[in-house]
């Protein structure tokens, strides 16, 4: 028997992968489009409905729109703030100091950048080869979207910049000065770099050793060395974090499985995280159907039936509705990458690799877990708009310092349990300056529960954030009215 050797051998198995691979490219490019113009609409929808103010959102802003400037609050994530804020911040220059306004900018960056290094991707990959946009797409949909309540969080867009540069090193014959400005960013993009860098190190060494330039492997090789050397600054911040508490923040939620699963999460109003749960169930869907690929339509169908279940039940109750937990979902985006991207590389050095994911089945599926994320997070801001009119009603109609059972005590059962539900346990007064209707403050809605620590004390007129965006003399003297009508 005569086997294939040498070039031979890698001609064949290049062969092979482009089979795999081809087959998949008229299913991709037909899904593409409709997903991403999809979230992409979500996306807007999000941010003008300022669901980025959830969780620590609306602190940021506050702190943006008292310095007049960018909030650097990590230093290992300095650029994503930087993308983030950007927006915010050129408004400001420009004269807008309307919190809600401000607000609507930065939910905008939060939700649609992640989502353009994601499309970016499938630019950069060459015709023959859509089908390995499947890779950052299912990150995004399985991954980032457990977490995109909390769109303050950086793993996403960390996580997709990370998927971006992987496509331009692996797929594209980039100038070597573009090389090098696209791979500053990951200085300052996230301590996930700890391990994600070492994987950009490989595809880099990958590219570098099938280049037939001497100068273009010697570009190839410093980036892969540059990776590790990423990697290696972000491990010695993760060693000497300043605080030692949050050292495993983000990983331990993982390894707890607290991202899927938490009925104690967010001061009591935990629950499942059905984005997250949609994106297991689908690599479950995944699998079985790569096993029993004659029985492929019916777990297809089967994801189908769930997915819509789980998205109507959350239509009918806000039970399945547990934000807090996407918060702790952070960066599972940034996890599922790696054996995605294992699973990448290896698929461009053998056939069999590639046979193992490239299989029809696995297009439909994606299909049905985007369509299942979309439904989910529109019903998700539809809640939480309810939510800000709330806010915004209990700001309106009280002067000074709101207690929490008093605001509770001014709406409805039913959005009193929303407004439970989306208080997040020390950014009550936060959000509530954002909010003011064109910064005239006049009421301040309290924390949920007692905190150790809070960036200022509503109680304290001293201790007020001051700035051209806000008017607090209203506040102010209705602490004075009250504190006078308690003295004995």
């Amino acid at each position: 028997m005569i086997t294939a050797s040498g070039p031979d051998l890698r001609a064949a198995t290049e062969t092979g992968v482009a089979a795999a691979v081809e087959r998949l490219e008229v299913p991709v490019r037909a899904i593409t489009g409709p997903i991403l113009a999809g979230f992409a609409a979500l996306g807007i929808y999000a941010g003008l409905e300022l669901r980025g103010l959830y969780a620590d959102g609306s602190a940021f802003l506050l702190q943006m729109m008292v310095r007049g400037d960018f909030f650097f609050a990590n230093p290992p994530r300095r650029v994503t703030h930087l993308l983030q804020q950007l927006p915010v911040v050129l408004a400001m220059r420009l004269g807008v100091t309307d919190g809600a306004v401000l607000g609507q900018l930065f939910g905008l960056a939060m939700h649609l950048v992640p989502l353009a290094l994601v499309a970016a991707c499938y630019g950069l990959l060459p015709r023959g080869k859509k089908a390995y946009f499947l890779f950052p797409l299912f990150h995004y949909l399985a991954g980032s979207e457990a977490a995109a309540f909390a769109g303050i969080v950086e793993a996403p867009l960390a996580s997709a910049y990370f998927w971006f540069l992987l496509f331009l090193i692996v797929f594209r014959s980039a100038p070597s000065w573009v090389l090098a400005l696209a791979a500053l960013p990951p200085l300052s993009l996230h301590e996930a770099f700890v391990f994600l860098g070492p994987v950009l190190s490989l595809g880099a060494g990958w590219r570098a050793h099938g280049e037939r330039s001497q100068g273009r492997r010697v570009v190839y090789w410093a980036l892969a060395l540059w990776f590790l050397i990423i990697a290696g600054m972000e491990l010695s911040y993760i060693v000497d974090v300043p605080d030692p508490s949050s050292r495993d923040s983000f990983l331990g939620t993982m390894l707890s499985l607290g991202f899927l699963v938490d009925f104690g999460s967010g001061f009591g109003h935990g629950g499942v995280n059905v984005p997250a749960l949609l994106g297991i169930v689908a690599l479950a869907a995944a699998w079985l159907a790569g096993r029993l690929e004659r029985r492929a339509s019916l777990i297809i169908a089967g994801f189908g039936v769930l997915a819509a279940l789980l998205v109507a039940a959350t239509a009918v109750s806000d039970a399945l509705l547990a934000p807090a937990i996407q918060f702790a979902a952070r960066g599972l985006g940034a996890v599922l990458s790696l054996p995605l991207a294992a699973l990448l590389l290896l698929s461009l050095r053998s056939s069999g690799w590639a046979e193992a994911w490239a299989r029809p089945a696995v297009v439909p599926i994606v299909l049905v877990l985007a369509i299942g994320q979309l439904g989910w997070q529109a019903l998700g801001i539809w809640y939480w708009s309810r939510y800000v009119a709330d806010v915004r009603a209990v700001l309106s109609t009280h002067r000074g310092l709101v207690s929490w059972p008093q605001a509770v005590a001014s709406l409805p059962p039913d959005r009193a349990r929303l407004l439970w539900r989306f208080s997040w346990y020390w950014t009550n007064p936060s959000l509530s300056l954002v909010l003011s209707p064109h910064g005239k403050v006049d009421a301040l809605i309290d924390n949920p529960v007692a905190v150790g620590w809070q960036p200022f004390d509503p109680a304290n007129p001293n201790e007020l954030p001051a700035g051209p965006s806000f008017d607090t003399g209203g506040y102010r003297a209705a602490l004075a009215e009250a504190r006078k009508s308690a003295a004995p």
